[in-house]
């Protein structure tokens, strides 16, 4: 059996970044562009961390890992509103 050291962090760090680089995208579209399934798409954690999951075995293991890739983004949106 591979190991599996460090794949739930890891997991949640290219969660994280694959969630911001989203919405970077979005925000580079022309305003009104983005409709609201393509937001909805962008930020659906779960349905990320399921592909993941696809791909690598163990990525986002524990509630913490996935609480955390939850508050990674709730303050990146907080921090684009101020």
């Amino acid at each position: 059996m591979p190991c599996s050291a460090g794949v739930g962090r890891t997991g949640a760090f290219v969660a994280i970044d694959m969630l911001l680089q989203r919405l970077q995208r979005l925000r580079l579209r022309p305003p009104g562009v983005a409709a609201a399934p393509d937001v909805r798409a962008a930020v659906d954690v779960r349905a990320l961390v399921l592909a993941l999951r696809r791909q690598r075995r163990g990525m986002v293991q524990t509630g913490a890992q996935y609480e955390f890739v939850y508050h990674a983004l709730m303050d990146y949106l907080k921090e684009g509103l101020e």
